[in-house]
């Protein structure tokens, strides 16, 4: 039984590179009290996160409130307090919660939190921290990893969360298409909810399990089964060689061959061995010379590659580097009955054997302090490599790997030039423990003399990995290190499966009794597995490993320890650090720049054309392939080899072949028949009547929950305890493999697989039977006899008559044949049947000896041939028709069969990048400058990078330190701007008249800026909003110019044909700015708004210049009021791209935007947006976010036609461009 919690020891020498390297130097900086904020720097939304706060050298309580609020709206979020004191050390968690609903459920966003820590000495510290999703994990477990299709599945999804949230669960196809939700469940802490689906699908291959957090749909997880037609094998092949690895020097390879029945009886039989080539390409070549005969005894055998044997086919072993080696094996039983296949795969040919790594090496050393380089070393196949001689220079420092292939070797660093310090001894140290993204525990420490001594009890928040950070400060300087620590991937808790008798093997539905035990008051999930399934695929099994793993993703620390200076110490180790001198740097993303975990790659053993290796030519080799196919048919190899129409040397191959792999077959036969005839009457057999067939053949069972009793209460504190279940075996004769999952909310997952129940009996029938068979096809089926006696017996077996089937028990109710079976041995009996229905057809065998009987019925699938028509059409609008004409002739569908249609349609949604990344924002962060006029429109920029920025939280792009700095821009500007405005609220160039225009285009600017700066007063505002109103509206309600602008370029297209209309919709949008801002200041406000509307809707129908007519439109959109089909007149394409045409295309599009309207693409056109996408609708059809951009490009054929030459001879240019800066068009 496995202790609930590990006691590790950890020391941190000051001159020990191994575990954490301080460096004392100290400053004489004499600080009264130093403050610390310290956080992960990804905070979990709905999750309760651990915030560190500290005070050094406080002589009285200090109180510190914590508050967290939206970024960068800084809206309110919650705040806790705590009191720091010397009996805490004046060091505290503070507990906070970020609430899910005040966050969008977008993986693809970047949120963040403002965490700020006050001191009640005035200190505050502050830090924007970015936000992630995942709340929790979800394991999803099926009863087995390989399904039939049209079978029922079964799964269980354990979720590990700490708030309440909605897990969906979907399955889907290996074409990423799902299928279907199959369950949505709310869950609190640790829950396991168990689901049976329909695995109903016309496609095999590997599916998916997927589950997901309702509110972080981005972070799915996964499990994966495999369905495809199958029969279960009753052998299971291994394959084991002496190294994992062919040097190019090396004279042979050794291969050890252990075959062995599924209920644990050794094999006695022959191997057929042949060895290959796998170059890069996944092609095979065979060594023909290298095919080998093993005889298998007591289930063992060894082949031998010899290095000859590459070399009759390859010149130069060195030319084939970076292949592998393939070995293929066919096992045969002595009697024949059998074969079974098995191949390994992944011996690398190399000229090194091994890899070296040193990823569990820190990036950076520490002068005059010793440097420990964590060297990894591992075979080709990416597997430990033990004993490895190693030698690191300079210095030549010997060292020798351990069984995970790993050698710690310590080097010296040389000594550098010196200098004189003053050093004072260090007093105290600061600890804390980081795991999965949290921290867990802190502490503070006397240092006496040169180390710290500190047992460090390992409890199951650290599991399965945590990090140690050390850190001391004096004065202004903080000196830090930190240390990855791995932990052992076992159980927090304890879960043991065990059989009380203890019994060596069981018969068929024999009763025993199952002892479960584990952590008091946890649910223990079962499932008993045929150890055949996993012989086919042993992929998907949900192990203690695997769980960890999955766990370990939540990581937020990026490097083994260590970091380039004091502040990536934190960083590196997914912590954020904010003292009253330095902090660390914001985080980028939730993952970290690179991994240093790797993948392998898998490969499904093909050996159906390595097994004729003997022949070089393709068409020899599948001659002799096809001569040791088997066929129902009578006939003989010579009757077979006339129908061999590919020359003499094909029909030489194939007679050769068939005659060696039917003489036992043609042997045991002969025998059968014999002794039916000649001993029927010598031997009283069991009467096939009274003998009862096994039919319970489940590939997988007990699926069933259960949950422990809590301890009892003469005994509170107990670590275990026990429930014992009486349970019956089915049918089957193989191993079950019995898993057994424990959730308890107090430790955790633990999963236990040990147990293996081997069922068999001396004597027992196995049924060969294929997967299916068309009907009115003629097969064999085998019936296989196991003997393991001590002495030979004699047996009678029966094929019982079944209704549509024709075979020799038709018409008599059952055919026996009796033959004789050797002590420790098996003997196949076939029997040729024809199924004359589709549908499912139940095969029934019973055999009998004098003492012994055994029955067996088991059903499979007669088919009819099938039509597949595959139609694929793409639609562009989001409706399509198809209409299928299926050419089946009348007379080709035979009597008595099903017709029935079955149609698959696959739909892919059409996906659309974002091309405007929001670091090109940072180019609008500048400082406004210059007269009236120069400085709104330079205001106006960072205005418009925050604006942009805050509502799409792409701070991260540009450094969210930046928002401040923008900010600041924007209140300089502001002040800057009011030395140009008059007493009446209106704004000049320099101190001249005042202009309409100027005073509306403030008035806009200041609008949006009051939503982002406090410093933008809101009298200064609606002053000039009431001045436009009052100095520059008419009678009949439109605007116009009073006063003059010096630069008219920065009016854009006002100044054009309709200049009036313009002007009107220029101050009307002004005023809809500022009207929430406003209207309860200014009383003629609402008035005013009405009568600009009311002009600009008498006057668009006449208008006549585009520009004026997109920003008229924008206008009216925004009083909802906006007409569509005049918009739509005035869109034309454009040779040229001015910028007012651009200009007056983005004030259409608000326009749209605002009312919601759709904008239909043409899907053979091409377009570029910029912007963010509101909504995508249907393929081509899009909803574009406010400040977006899109504009019609020519097609490579329209670049053609000469009126397009400008625009496509900067297209390859521009084409390039964005694809260099990372963008896609």
């Amino acid at each position: 039984m496995r202790p609930a919690c590990v006691a590790a020891y950890v020391i941190l020498p000051a001159i020990h590179s191994n575990y954490l390297f301080l460096q004392v130097f100290y400053l004489s900086i004499l600080i009264l009290s130093r403050k610390v904020l310290s956080a992960p720097n990804v905070l979990r939304i709905g999750a309760t996160e651990n915030i560190f706060v500290e005070c050094q050298e406080c002589s009285e309580p200090e109180d510190v409130t914590i508050i967290v609020s939206n970024f960068p709206s800084e809206k309110y979020l919650g705040r806790k307090t705590v009191t720091l004191t010397e009996t805490n050390k004046c060091q505290a968690f503070v507990e906070i919660k970020i609430p899910a609903d005040e966050f969008k459920a977008d993986p693809d966003l970047k949120q963040h939190v403002s965490l700020e820590a006050r001191f009640s000495d005035s200190t505050t510290l502050k830090k924007v921290v970015l936000l992630s999703l995942q709340s929790g994990h979800i394991f999803i477990q099926t009863d087995k990893p390989l399904y039939t299709p049209n079978s029922i599945g079964k799964f269980c999804v354990c979720v590990f969360v700490c708030v309440r949230v909605c897990v969906c669960v979907y399955y889907c196809v290996c074409v990423c298409v799902c299928v279907c939700v199959c369950v949505c469940v709310c869950v609190l802490c640790v829950v396991c909810v168990c689901v049976c689906v329909p695995v109903d699908t016309g496609s095999t291959g590997v599916w998916k399990v997927v589950a997901v957090f309702e509110n972080s749909k981005g972070h799915n997880f996964s499990s994966e089964f495999e369905v495809k037609e199958y029969v279960l094998p009753s052998i299971e092949v291994k394959l084991t060689t002496d190294k994992e690895f062919f040097h190019v020097d090396d004279e042979q390879l050794t291969v050890n061959i252990e075959a062995e029945y599924l209920f644990g009886r050794e094999v006695e039989g022959t191997a057929f061995v042949v060895f290959g080539i796998l170059n890069e390409a996944k092609e095979k070549k065979s060594f023909p010379n290298s095919f080998q005969r093993v005889m298998i005894s007591k289930g063992k055998g060894t082949a031998m590659l010899k290095r000859e044997h590459i070399l009759q086919t390859y010149d130069k072993i060195e030319g084939l580097v970076k292949s592998s080696i393939y070995i293929a094996v066919t096992v045969l039983t002595d009697s024949g009955s059998e074969m079974v296949e098995a191949e390994k795969q992944g011996i690398q040919i190399v000229k090194s054997p091994y890899t070296i790594h040193f990823k569990y090496t820190s990036k950076y050393f520490k002068p005059f302090l010793p440097f420990y380089v964590v060297v990894n070393v591992e075979n080709p196949d990416g597997s430990p490599a033990p004993d490895v001689q190693l030698v690191v220079e300079p210095g030549t420092i010997p060292a020798v790997t351990g069984s995970n292939g790993i050698a710690w070797i310590i080097v010296n660093n040389a000594t550098t030039d010196s200098r004189s310090i003053t050093v004072s001894p260090l007093t105290c140290l600061c600890i804390q423990i980081q795991s999965r993204g949290q921290l867990v525990e802190y502490g503070r420490y006397r240092v006496e003399g040169k180390s710290i001594g500190h047992i460090l009890q390992v409890t199951k928040e650290m599991l399965p990995s945590f990090r140690i950070i050390a850190y001391y400060q004096n004065g202004e300087e903080v000196v830090s290190d930190s240390v990855w620590v791995d932990v052992e991937d076992t159980c927090i808790g304890s879960l043991k499966l065990e059989e009380t008798r203890n019994a060596a093997s069981f018969t068929p539905q024999q009763k025993f009794e199952l002892k479960i035990t584990g952590n008091p008051g946890a649910t223990v999930g079962l499932v008993a597995v045929d150890k055949r399934i996993y012989v086919l695929n042993n992929k998907h099994r949900l192990t203690q490993k695997k769980v960890w793993d999955v766990v370990e993703k939540a990581d937020t620390g990026c490097t083994p320890g260590g970091g380039m200076d004091n502040m990536r110490v934190f960083h590196d180790a997914g912590l954020l650090f904010q003292s009253n001198f330095i902090g660390t740097a914001d985080r980028q993303g939730l993952k970290c720049p690179s991994s240093i975990r790797k993948k392998r790659a898998s490969a499904i053993p093909d050996v159906r054309t390595t097994l004729l290796s003997d022949y070089k030519d393709s068409l020899l080799r599948q001659c002799c392939l096809d001569g040791m196919a088997e066929t129902p048919l009578s006939y003989s190899c010579e009757r077979r080899m006339e129908y061999i129409s590919d020359g003499k040397a094909c029909a030489d191959a194939f007679l050769k072949c068939c005659q060696e792999l039917t003489k036992l077959r043609t042997e045991s036969r002969t025998e059968a028949l014999s002794l039916a005839r000649s001993e029927e009457k010598k031997h009283e057999f069991i009467d096939s009547d009274d003998i009862s067939s096994r039919t319970v053949f489940p590939e997988s069972w007990l699926w069933t929950d259960h949950k422990l009793p809590l301890c009892p209460e003469h005994k509170p504190n107990c670590r275990t305890t026990s429930l014992v279940k009486r349970l019956a075996l089915p049918d089957t004769i193989t191993t079950w493999h019995l898993t057994g999952i424990s959730l308890s909310p107090t430790k955790g997952i633990c999963i236990d697989d040990t147990l293996k129940m081997i069922v068999r009996k001396d004597f027992f029938i196995d049924l060969r039977l294929p997967y299916s068979a068309v009907r009115g096809e003629q097969i064999e089926i085998k019936a296989i006899l196991h003997n393991y006696l001590h002495e030979e017996i004699t047996v009678q077996i029966h094929l019982i008559e079944t209704e549509n089937v024709c075979s020799s028990a038709s018409n008599k109710g059952k055919y026996t044949q009796t033959v004789k079976v050797a002590s420790e041995s098996t003997r196949s009996v076939p029997f040729v049947i024809i199924p004359m229905q589709h549908g499912t057809i139940p095969i029934e065998i019973k055999a009998s000896t004098m003492d012994r009987n055994d029955g067996i019925r088991k059903v499979f699938k007669v088919v009819v041939c099938e039509l597949h028509f595959l139609s694929k059409h793409i639609s562009l609008y989001g409706v399509q028709v198809e209409n299928i004409t299926i050419p089946i002739d009348a007379k080709d569908i035979l009597p008595k069969t099903p017709s029935d249609t079955q149609i698959f349609v696959t739909g892919v949604q059409m996906l659309v990048e974002k091309v405007l990344d929001g670091s090109y924002m940072s180019s609008l962060i500048k400082q406004p400058s210059g007269c009236g006029e120069q400085n709104v429109a330079r205001m106006s920029l960072p205005v418009i990078a925050t604006t942009y920025l805050d509502k799409t939280n792409q701070w991260d792009r540009v450094g969210t330190s930046k928002r401040d700095v923008a900010l600041g821009y924007i209140s300089s500007g502001y002040q800057t701007q009011l030395k140009y405005r008059k007493r009446d609220g209106s704004y000049t160039i320099f101190q001249g008249a005042p202009s309409s225009w100027l005073t509306a285009y403030v008035a806009k600017v200041f609008a949006i800026a009051y939503k982002l700066s406090s410093k933008v007063e809101k009298y200064i505002l609606c002053d000039a909003i009431n001045w436009v109103i009052i100095n520059s509206q008419k009678s009949d309600g439109s605007f116009g110019e009073v006063g003059v602008v010096s630069d008219g370029r920065i009016m854009g297209g006002i100044r054009g044909s309709d200049s009036d209309a313009s002007m009107t919709a220029f101050s009307l949008i002004a005023i809809q700015e500022a009207r929430p801002i406003c209207e309860d200041v200014v009383s003629r406000l609402r008035g005013s708004e009405i009568a600009a509307v009311g002009y600009l809707e008498r006057h668009l129908p006449s208008l006549t210049n585009p520009y004026a007519v997109a920003m008229v439109s924008y206008a009216l959109a925004n009083e909802n009021k906006l007409n569509k089909e005049i918009l739509y007149r005035f869109a034309s394409e454009v040779a040229n791209h001015e910028l007012f045409t651009l200009e007056a295309t983005a004030y259409a599009l608000l326009a749209l935007v605002k009312v919601k309207v759709s904008i239909v693409l043409l899907g053979h056109l091409s377009y570029i947006q910029i912007g963010p996408l509101f909504r995508t609708l249907v393929m081509y059809e899009y909803l574009l976010g406010e400040q977006s951009w899109i504009e019609y490009w020519p097609t490579p054929l329209e670049c053609q036609n000469p009126k397009y030459g400008s625009t496509c001879d900067g297209m390859e240019e521009l084409v390039f461009t964005f694809s260099f800066i990372g963008c896609s068009m």
